[in-house]
């Protein structure tokens, strides 16, 4: 709803266009019926939505509902990125992809602008030595690495 209106700056046929060019790298087939809706509807059921506080208890301390989202999310990608280097290994894809997508796992971003959030988030994943999250604040406006 939000691109559609063209809510807060959104552009929707920036996106659409954005949509299209991302579906041409893919290798994926452009319908020239589909509609801006559809292309728009059709990308975001690609996309992974994490609703942390929305609906729930963990309001005042989404802390660990961020961490059980990106845990889940990490593993998502995982699983994919599984697939898509066998999917190449095995010729069933045909790729622009650098051959060193094949040698390292990718690197993941998450921001926020509550420094609780952040600190939360570096601290439990900087844990594990194969972490690949970057964590960025956002706080007053300018993200930065952490």
């Amino acid at each position: 709803m939000y691109i559609m209106s063209n809510h807060n700056g959104i552009n929707s046929d920036e996106v659409v266009k954005n949509i299209i060019k991302f579906k041409k790298l893919a290798n994926e087939p452009i319908n020239k019926n589909e509609t801006k809706e559809q292309l728009v509807n059709e990308y975001l059921n690609l996309c992974k939505f994490y609703p942390v506080s929305f609906g729930s208890n963990q309001a005042s301390s989404p802390e660990q509902g961020k961490i059980e989202a990106l845990t889940e999310f990490l593993q998502y990608v995982k699983n994919n990125v599984g697939n898509l280097k066998e999917l190449i290994k095995n010729g069933g894809l045909i790729t622009k992809v650098n051959n060193s997508f094949m040698e390292r796992e990718p690197m993941i971003g998450f921001s926020d602008d509550d420094l609780k959030n952040v600190e939360k988030i570096k601290g439990h994943f900087d844990k594990n030595p194969k972490n690949n999250l970057k964590t960025y604040s956002t706080y007053g406006g300018i993200k930065k690495l952490q």
